[in-house]
């Protein structure tokens, strides 16, 4: 199978759409993605539309899902 991945390492303003995403930044936006994933360092503000969704402990999130 093919994974196509886009992870945000710094900060990003607009919308991000892949199958899978994965952030350890701040972004600002909307997060489109089959498989979402929020590290502990991610800093969401914005809505997250997902199939599945991981959120670690310290990651922060604003937004509706």
């Amino acid at each position: 199978s093919i994974d196509w991945t886009f992870a945000v390492s710094r900060r990003d303003d607009g919308e991000v759409t892949a199958y899978a995403v994965v952030i350890h930044a701040r972004i600002v936006g909307r997060v489109r993605g089959w498989k979402v994933r929020l590290t502990s360092t991610a800093r969401v503000e914005g809505d997250i539309c997902h199939r599945t969704i991981a959120i670690e402990s310290g990651a922060h999130f604003d937004g509706a899902v």
